[in-house]
């Protein structure tokens, strides 16, 4: 009888965890949609976000690496800094996936933009 129940409890366990994992597929964005987005999150990130003057151009870069996607947006942006004064475009990453904005000597290297 408990043999029966420790198998019973067993299959239990196997069948809930392979139903689904962690990491759930997203659906395709447009990339339009992925520059509203990156434009919010990095609005968000800005110590002004009111401040916020973006550059003309954003690019998009997408692919996979060791298993993890990467889903980026990159561009620049002008803010103001806590003096109330714009600290000049910067180069800015947003990564989707993570949710992750990344501005400043980071950025450049993920997104390989020359500024203007």
């Amino acid at each position: 009888m408990k043999r029966a129940i420790a198998l019973f409890l067993l299959a239990g366990l196997a069948a809930g965890c392979s139903a689904t994992t962690s990491q759930t597929a997203r659906p395709a964005m447009s990339d339009s949609d992925a520059f509203a987005l990156a434009r919010k999150r990095v609005t968000e990130s800005l110590k002004d976000p009111s401040s916020a003057q973006f550059g003309s151009e954003f690019s998009r870069r997408t692919h996979s690496a060791l298993g993890h996607p990467w889903d980026r947006v990159c561009g620049t942006v002008n803010g103001k800094n806590s003096f109330g004064a714009y600290t000049g475009m910067q180069v800015f990453a947003y990564q989707i996936a993570d949710d992750v904005v990344l501005m400043g000597d980071r950025a450049p290297v993920i997104c390989k933009l020359d500024l203007p």
